[in-house]
């Protein structure tokens, strides 16, 4: 007899019919009545533990069913916290966006303040109250399960929950050194971002700049977001800021001019402080061809590119810085560079490899490697939106928390259609393992009722038989005892 491999009570049941039990006998050269019924009872029994077999199956499967199904509402459950959650932190961010505004009145940012309060509140009581069964899925309580999906085996589906906690969602690196040196640009393999080498700045990164395009902060923050599917790490350019030294006031004519950013202003008298707003004022109308915008705070004249570009500021003559202010009161020509900021959702290395980049790309002094850390102050429970500056980081903040919560839905996405086509693929398999059973616990059931029939046949035949052969005798008799004929003895001896 070849090999048996049993792994499964049916498997063991079939092999069981081609291995004997029984000890051997002599088989007797006549046919026995018994034999026939002893083999049925056999089949009978070997039928019916097979349907047990298969009952027992069907009932692991149905609980693989039911864990599924659990599994389901669970994952459907926290999706569903967490559409709430996403649509009250949205509503949130257009209160902060609204914030950034540099003209809206006190009154107005304070009923902001208030707001703001109110959602986050409701977003604290989403992660507290969104349960399914004992299980809170968004408070912090279950980080990652895993759920059932086969019979046997480690083939398990594993799904991670997003804690909805203000005092650790929204938290990143939120980074910004001093103002680039708008003179130095980056050079080839000198500065590696999480490992990943950035390559050299060009005029062509840079569209808006007059002056030193390829050193700007929008062509360093271009270069940065070019590796940023590998590093994880976003740049933005900051506003380029250049503070003037008080105004002594004078004139600006041919031979004492000043240029911004490739204009020139000249022909006007600059009051002291610039008090009647005349140096102010055309400043800021060509503000659409040099990007530039002006404004007097104590006296000092303050220049601002919002869009980060290079500020190219030339002084012609001493009289004309002093009589503005810029250059610090020297003949001269200056370019003023904005601030490299950084944005990513975990800490990151920055390698300096070559002297100076450090300083050119705003985050120095540094010597080697610089870790940057995440910022514990950016979290959702600190949002403040009591000025602009607070407010922009508020709006960063909120993005940082929809991220993650649009990461972790896309995730239940994938787990709830992998549950569900499990579920489907159970629900068949049990389907079949029921009509299985079903038919050959009947099939048992027939050949019994058969059996019990063949027996009875055989059991009324048997009498009437014997009933048949002693009916003969007793007729003989009766008939005798009904003629009373005497007895005669002769003999003939």
């Amino acid at each position: 007899m070849g090999s048996i491999w049993v792994n499964h009570q049916t498997r063991s049941l079939l092999n069981n019919r081609r291995v004997s039990v029984q000890p051997r006998t002599q088989r007797s050269v006549y046919p026995s009545p018994v034999e026939p019924q002893t083999e049925q009872k056999t089949r009978l029994s070997d039928d019916y533990f097979i349907s047990l077999g298969l009952n027992s199956e069907s009932k692991v499967v149905g609980q693989v069913i039911r864990d599924l199904t659990d599994g389901i509402s669970l994952v459907q459950t926290a999706d569903s916290g967490l559409m709430d959650a996403a649509k009250t932190l949205l509503d949130l961010r257009t209160l902060a966006q609204e914030a950034t505004r540099s003209n809206l009145s006190q009154e107005r940012r304070s009923i902001l303040e208030v707001e703001s309060r109110e959602l986050l509140d409701e977003f604290d009581s989403i992660g507290r109250n969104t349960r399914f069964g004992s299980v809170s899925p968004l408070n912090g309580q279950v980080l990652s399960l895993r759920l059932r999906s086969r019979e046997y085996g480690s083939e398990d589906i594993a799904v991670n929950f997003v804690n909805l906690n203000g005092g650790t969602l929204g938290v990143h690196v939120n980074h910004s050194g001093h103002a680039v040196d708008a003179t130095q640009a980056i050079t080839a393999d000198s500065i590696a971002l999480n490992n990943v080498v950035l390559r050299a700045t060009t005029s062509a990164d840079d569209a808006l700049s007059t002056q030193n395009t390829s050193g700007s902060a929008l062509a360093k923050a271009r270069v940065f977001n070019d590796v940023s599917d590998q590093t994880g790490v976003i740049a933005y350019a900051q506003p380029t800021r250049v503070a003037g030294d008080r105004l002594s006031g004078g004139q600006l004519d041919a031979l004492n001019p000043i240029r911004i950013n490739g204009q020139t202003f000249q022909g006007f008298d600059v009051r002291r402080d610039d008090y009647d707003g005349r140096l102010r004022s055309m400043i800021n109308a060509a503000t659409a061809k040099t990007g530039v915008r002006a404004d007097v705070v104590d006296g000092r004249l303050q220049l601002t590119a919002d869009d980060g570009r290079n500020i190219y500021v030339e002084t012609a003559t001493t009289k004309a810085a002093q009589t503005t202010g810029l250059n610090t009161g020297r003949a001269d020509q200056r370019v003023f560079g904005g601030a490299v900021k950084l944005f990513a959702s975990e800490a990151f290395d920055l390698k300096y490899k070559d002297v100076g980049m450090d300083i050119a790309i705003g985050l120095g002094p540094v010597i080697g490697t610089q870790t940057i850390v995440a910022d514990p102050t950016t979290a959702l429970n600190q949002i403040d939106l009591s000025s602009v500056a607070s407010s922009s980081q508020a709006v960063a903040s909120l993005n940082f928390a929809l991220d993650d919560i649009a990461a972790n839905r896309d995730q239940f996405n994938e787990i709830l259609e992998e549950l569900q086509m499990a579920a489907e693929s159970k629900g068949s398999l049990g389907q079949s393992l029921e009509l299985s059973r079903r038919t050959i616990a009947n099939f048992s059931v027939a050949n019994d009722v058969l059996g019990l029939a063949r027996r009875q046949i055989s059991q009324f035949s048997s009498l009437s038989i014997f009933a048949q052969a002693n009916s003969e005798p007793q007729n003989a008799y009766a008939l005798l005892k009904e003629q009373s004929i005497p007895m005669r003895y002769t003999s003939e001896f």
